[in-house]
Formats: C-alpha cells, structure tokens, sequence
C-alpha cells in the first residue's frame, strides 16, 4: 500500500494486517517500519487508473496511529469493541489503541523481553490476550489482573525459539495453539478462569476507550 505524506507517496512493507470484526472493508495493518495504519476500501476503486499519462493508486489508508519502534509483527483487533485493537512489535512493547485516536490507549513495555512476534485477543475474554516473544515465551495478559503485569508466562520450547503464531480455538475455548521458528506447534490448554467471561468485564475495555491520557508502563 502507498502513504500519502503531502504531495509524495512513499510505498510501506506490510507485516501484518487485522480484519474489523464490525466491518469486513476496514482492517489495520502494521509495517516493518513499525507504522501502524488503519484502512478502508469503502468507496476505492481497486485498479490502477491513468491521468494524464501516469499511473495513479487509490489511497486506502484513512488513519495513521503513534508508530512503534521496531517492526509490527501482530496485529489483533478486538471481539467485544468495534474500535479497539492490539499491536505488538520487535520493540518489545505492546500497544492497545483505538481506532478514533491516534495515540494508544494502553503501552506496555516489556524491558526484559528481545522480540514480539504476534498477539491474539481471546475470543471469549474481552480483557485476555496473548503474545509469543522472540526468547519463545507464552505470555499471558488478563485486563482484570493487571494492565502491565502478564498472568502468567510459559516456555513454548526450551531451546527458546521465537513464538512466531498464537491461535485460540474457537470451538473448543480451552485450547490454545502455538508456532515456532521449527516448525513445532503446541497446543496449551487454560484455565477455566482464563475461558469463561466475567461479570461486567467489557467495562474495562470501556474505561480503556474513555481514557483521555497517555497511559503507559513497563514489566
């Protein structure tokens, strides 16, 4: 895709894209230069056009979002709210944003950590989500836990290669599947606590989306 900066086009490499769960003609996506762009096809014309002479491309992107540091290797948009997603990148942070604001709404800073290399929110905890780390770690996020502080993290091999894709099962809530960079895929089952909504949870993500701060912190 093309970023339109005032008169000049400058071509992204995408990394990674994220589908609206509210509408399938809207989607996020991160670059290796660790922009994070949100995108619409509403209304583009999806061929290439001639004016006078020269080749002209619709230009998709509608917002561009506070970039990361490193390249954007995960991108999760949220189940429970129309305008929230994730991000994570080899800067070792993960970014919580909206798509009305540019700024994130939530920046976690993991200090420890070398590489992220993907995140999926949880299907059926609004507050849950999960990431894979370039040291081959697992690690788990719950809202109602703690905004910087991870629940629990796991070892995906104990060579430490790097976590490369994480998948829920949306059919079976207690299972969770991930990659590494050998090609091995574990299946990880969670507690029924991490599998099981609860009482008035979608108001975190409320609070997170009324925040008018830049909130930020470090593991």
């Amino acid at each position: 895709i093309r970023v339109s900066k005032a008169r000049i086009q400058d071509a992204v490499g995408i990394s990674h894209a994220g589908l609206s769960r509210e509408d399938n003609k809207v989607f996020v996506v991160g670059t290796e230069g660790g922009n994070v762009l949100k995108c619409s096809l509403h209304g583009v014309v999806l061929q290439k056009r001639a004016i006078n002479d020269k080749v002209v491309e619709d230009n998709i992107v509608t917002l561009a979002f506070t970039p990361h540091d490193g390249p954007v290797y995960g991108v999760s948009c949220s189940p429970f709210h129309r305008n929230m997603f994730l991000t994570c990148s080899t800067d070792a942070t993960i970014s919580i944003y909206s798509m009305l604001d540019m700024k994130p709404l939530l920046k976690i800073d993991h200090e420890s950590l070398e590489f992220l290399f993907c995140i999926e929110w949880s299907p059926f905890r609004p507050g849950v989500f999960i990431c894979g780390s370039g040291s081959g770690e697992l690690i788990i996020y719950d809202l109602s836990h703690s905004r910087y502080v991870p629940l629990e993290t796991n070892l995906a091999n104990k060579e430490k290669r790097p976590v490369y894709v994480v998948k829920f099962n949306k059919k079976r809530r207690q299972l969770v599947a991930s990659g590494d960079g050998s090609g091995t895929v574990v299946v990880w089952e969670l507690s029924s606590e991490l599998c099981n909504q609860k009482q008035n949870e979608l108001k975190l993500l409320e609070r997170l989306q009324s925040s008018t701060q830049d909130i930020s912190g470090s593991v």
